[in-house]
């Protein structure tokens, strides 16, 4: 909650957090876009994941998966591949679209998902290259030191 309101839709409150911790363009109505552009990208991958829960057996999961990651899945990663410009989606500096991408690429890479292959970002240099930008960003440095911690 933010100031004893919930929220929901949590694109809307990653905006929200990009924008109060300055990881969201607010100088430029342009790289904004570009990081919305960005985002929606994941949308249309978890939306091709989603999509495998319909399945009426874990065969057929498995099977659904493997054609998303193949097809959709593939695509979208192509397309986000060829998007970024530089260590960071927008060239040198952090936003939530690098963020959003390490969780992301966290996730898949974990097999959390039975069916995608966990190398799936392998043939997709530029967003390993952000998601080793972000992993060694000093805040996500010290993120991930205190959860391994724990």
């Amino acid at each position: 909650s933010v100031t004893g309101v919930q929220y929901a839709q949590s694109m809307a409150i990653l905006r929200y957090a990009g924008k109060i911790t300055g990881l969201y363009p607010k100088e430029s109505d342009i790289e904004a876009l570009y990081v919305d552009q960005f985002l929606a990208g994941f949308d249309d991958i978890s939306s091709a994941i989603a999509a495998t829960n319909a399945a009426k057996s874990e065969e057929e999961k498995l099977e659904m998966r493997k054609n998303a990651a193949d097809t959709k899945i593939k695509g979208s990663l192509t397309a986000l591949n060829a998007l970024v410009k530089g260590d960071f989606v927008l060239g040198d500096s952090i936003s939530i679209a690098d963020v959003q991408l390490y969780v992301f690429m966290n996730l898949l890479k974990s097999g959390v998902y039975d069916g995608i292959p966990t190398t799936i970002f392998d043939s997709h240099s530029n967003l390993e290259k952000v998601y080793n930008s972000v992993h060694q960003h000093p805040k996500i440095a010290k993120r991930n030191a205190r959860i391994e911690a724990q």
